[in-house]
């Protein structure tokens, strides 16, 4: 008897022995066609093929019991009694304790998983196991068979290639049900058999032969219809751009339901892009009146190396039209001024597939304006006695304008030179005071406002003509009148004997006027003071004008705006007298590109703005003579610098 239970005790203490073993024993020896990797940090397991590609990934909830190492599965069970007691579905042995496993249930019955439980997924919640979805268990229980390796760590998001699975959540209104992953048919949940799926472009894709091969553009979505990267899509099958022909690649997906999806898409690789247009221009400047090549050194080709510049179509929009039209010819004489498109048009006969490009053609007008007069230019005769001639005598008849046939009669200036070399322009609205007779030259200056396409500088036309001014004819003399004839005196008559004559009564001596002053030039002084007007001593002249400035290209001038004389005169009395007009100011502007340069006389006509086209020096002379000929200057200087860019140009 005491043998038995003796037999019966070591028998005992065996089995124990080998439940312990099985337990805490690994066999290190990997299996299968997957290894799981747990991260503790994120709650994440990522299944990997043997090739350290990631496959799938499920959300999880380990615990803070849960081991750090390299383990290797032991068991599996369809149902295992855990902890409370409470139930795991689907459970896999990692070791000892530890199993990976679904949600608990509160009984060994499917409608009785924990939802409080459930909702803790992604979390830190288990005692130890590593908790996850049915569906998740499901696929580790039947794609992972024993001794599959199995890594458990801390780590990070970054440690998770496909990133943490969305989970589904439940209400926890009632405190079990249903766990919403079960493909069991009878779940509740109509996810228990929703399917995950790729959405493609376009099944079929021409792609690009002998270039860089670009896939299909695709979405991946769970069995939830939640988004999923492309990292989750598995490729198989490849396309060789440098063969032309057909290739079919299938890509696919398991998401964490352990569902999987795939599609089919078919490359055919052959000549999919446009043709190439090379050689045209974006812009270019061309002068008025001048020609254009639209065909030169513009060439076109496929991928396929097959030259088409003969089917390249040109079409032209001129300026102020709206609609292209075709053009045959390759050369274009540019009759407007403004701008023009041209549009190169190529449809690839491989693949109909159209090719655009545009050149723009601005046409400027910056040729020598030409003045003309209808008069030719006759001189202008002026009577006697003329002391002004105004500025519409002066230019009345004359005209001008540029080649395009734009006026620019309003931007004629003029400028008088009188008979002793003295210069002065006339300005609009004002008139030219002649200083003696004789013969004085107009000259009409008008220049083109754009800068010459050949030489870079702006071309001024003049013209000139003589103007007479006839001298007054001096006075007839006054012819004295005949003398009077002498009268003779007729014969004396007989004297009469006078009788005694009276004693003469001497005259009393004249008064003599008073006269105090010592001058005796001085007339008499009266009872009443002399008064005298005071006389001027002296004139000082000043030109008041702005002063030296910088501006940016683009400014706009007004050379006589805020510019006036102020006239000082001193007068006889001591005192001074001041004046201010703006009549009579004369002006002329150079221009210098830099010190080393010489400066430019840009003939401004008057009446015209300055407008700084180019950085340099601009200066402003300002000249004002008075009637005495006493004449003062005034330099004003501009420094043009250039144009600060714009915060997208």
């Amino acid at each position: 008897m005491k043998k038995k239970t003796l037999l019966r005790s070591i028998l005992f203490c065996f089995l124990c022995c080998m439940m312990i073993l099985g337990f805490q024993t690994n066999v290190k020896a990997e299996t299968g066609n997957y290894y799981l990797k747990v991260n503790k940090g994120t709650n994440v397991v990522t299944a990997y093929t043997h090739d350290d590609k990631p496959y799938t990934a499920f959300v999880c909830s380990a615990g803070y019991a849960t081991p750090i190492g390299t383990f290797y599965t032991m068991n599996k069970y369809t149902w295992w009694t855990l902890d409370g007691p409470s139930y795991g579905q689907y459970c896999t042995r990692i070791t000892g304790s530890i199993l990976f496993h679904s949600v608990w249930y509160y009984q060994q019955n499917k409608t009785t998983q924990s939802y409080v439980q459930y909702n803790k997924l992604g979390s830190l919640a288990s005692h130890g196991c590593v908790r996850v979805t049915t569906a998740a268990a499901k696929w580790i229980y039947d794609n992972c068979p024993l001794r599959t390796k199995v890594i458990i760590f801390n780590g990070n998001s970054g440690d998770d290639p496909l990133g943490k699975p969305a989970s589904i959540k439940v209400s926890t209104s009632v405190s079990m049900g249903w766990d919403p992953t079960d493909p069991d048919p009878n779940n509740t949940y109509a996810t228990k058999n929703t399917q995950p799926k790729i959405v493609v472009k376009s099944k079929s894709v021409k792609a690009q032969y002998n270039a860089k091969f670009t896939p299909v553009e695709m979405q991946a979505y769970d069995s939830a219809g939640n988004k999923l990267s492309n990292a989750w899509i598995h490729t198989s099958g490849s396309v060789n751009t440098k063969q032309m022909g057909s290739y079919p690649v299938t890509y696919s997906l398991t998401d964490s339901f352990g569902r999987t999806a795939s599609v089919t898409v078919t490359y055919t690789v052959g000549d999919a892009s446009k043709a190439v247009i090379s050689g045209v221009r974006k812009e270019i400047t061309k002068e008025y009146k001048s020609t254009v090549n639209l065909r030169s050194k513009i060439t076109a080709k496929n991928s396929m190396g097959t030259v088409l510049t003969d089917k390249i179509v040109t079409k032209i929009r001129k300026p102020g039209e709206k609609e292209y039209k075709g053009v045959r010819a390759e050369t274009l004489k540019l009759n407007h001024t403004g701008s023009y498109r041209i549009m190169y048009y190529l449809k690839n006969p491989t693949n109909k597939l159209v090719t655009q490009e545009y050149m723009k053609i601005i046409v400027k007008d910056t040729k020598k304006p030409v003045i003309k007069s209808t008069d030719n230019f006759a001189a202008i005769e002026l009577k006697a006695g003329t002391t002004t001639v105004n500025y519409k005598k002066l230019i009345s008849g004359v005209t001008a304008k540029l080649a395009s046939g734009k006026s620019m009669t309003s931007k004629i200036s003029i400028k008088v030179t009188d008979p002793d070399g003295n210069v002065k322009t006339v300005s609009k609205n004002a008139s030219y005071k002649l200083a003696e007779p004789g013969t004085y030259t107009v000259k009409y200056y008008c220049s083109n406002p754009e800068k010459s396409l050949k030489t870079g500088k702006y071309l001024v036309c003049e013209k000139k003509r003589k103007l007479v001014l006839a001298e007054e004819e001096p006075e007839e003399p006054v012819n004295p009148t005949e003398p009077e004839e002498p009268v003779i005196p007729t014969e004396p008559e007989q004297p009469v004997i006078p009788t005694e004559p009276e004693e003469p009564v001497n005259p009393t001596e004249p008064e003599q006027p008073v006269n105090n002053s010592t001058d005796p030039t001085e007339p008499p002084k009266t009872g009443l003071p002399s008064v005298t007007e005071p006389t001027a001593v002296s004139t000082m002249h000043t030109i008041l004008a702005p002063a030296d400035e910088s501006c940016p290209v683009g400014t706009i001038i007004k050379p006589l705006e805020n510019v006036v004389v102020q006239s000082i005169i001193s007068m006889s009395d001591g005192t001074q007298r001041v004046t201010k007009k703006t009549e009579g100011i004369r002006y002329q502007v150079t221009y210098q590109m830099n010190a080393g340069v010489k400066e430019l006389d840009l003939m401004l006509a008057a009446g015209l703005d300055l407008i700084i086209s180019d950085t340099g020096i601009y200066k402003i002379v300002y000249t004002y003579t008075d009637e005495f000929g006493y004449t003062t200057q005034y330099i004003r200087t501009i420094t043009a610098t250039a144009a600060s860019a714009a915060v997208g140009a």
